[in-house]
């Protein structure tokens, strides 16, 4: 998209139409900055799920399995935190706090989630049943988040993502085992990934 043209005479006083072309211009050298980090992002934790979904559908041990798929979350972690901080640098005001509180709802809502997860085992809900639902659980949450991203930044791509997630989180209890950890890691890793292409495509065509 070529940049909003500006006639700048010194004898007329900037107009309404003036200000929103400046506001456009800016709007869109912000958005050329944010969407390869924004990318990024979904691309890291698409891949770990992918991943994930696939190392527990293919490796007769489920103790190595998680302990993979454990290094893979802690790396994604380090990283989404550094992309986090460099994304938010230089955005400050309303957009700032807005993005500081839904980023720590993640870890909020998930050591919640975990901590309901394991109280679960220790009430004696079968091995067999837990490895089904625990991965359906912590989906349909990651789900609930992104369909709340969707509404607070008036992202309907993000609004999908999430009503896909919890979709596929949903579908994967009704397979069971041995299925279910791949489907969620082909549909909501492969949801991820298609989002990070389309944040790709949009950071180029807001570029051009």
């Amino acid at each position: 998209m070529s940049e909003p043209h500006i006639v700048h005479d010194a004898d007329r006083p900037p107009t309404a139409a003036d200000a929103l072309a400046i506001i456009e211009r800016e709007q869109a050298h912000a958005s050329s900055k944010l969407a390869p980090n924004i990318a990024a992002f979904y691309g890291i934790w698409g891949m770990v799920w992918l991943a994930s979904g696939v190392l527990f559908f293919l490796t007769a041990s489920a103790a190595a399995a998680g302990w993979a798929t454990a290094a893979l979350v802690v790396t994604g972690t380090v990283i989404s935190a550094v992309i986090g901080v460099r994304s938010g640098r230089g955005i400050t005001g309303t957009s700032s706090r807005q993005g500081l509180l839904y980023g720590l709802s993640w870890p909020i809502s998930m050591t919640a989630l975990g901590m309901l997860v394991g109280r679960m085992g220790a009430l004696g809900v079968p091995g067999s049943v837990m490895a089904v639902l625990s991965p359906a659980l912590f989906a349909l949450l990651v789900g609930a988040l992104y369909l709340v991203a969707g509404a607070i930044w008036t992202s309907p791509v993000d609004y999908a993502l999430g009503g896909w997630v919890m979709a596929v989180a949903v579908t994967s209890v009704f397979i069971g085992l041995p299925g279910s950890p791949l489907v969620l890691g082909l549909g909501a890793g492969g949801g991820l990934l298609v989002r990070a292409g389309l944040s790709l495509v949009k950071g180029r065509n807001t570029c051009s």
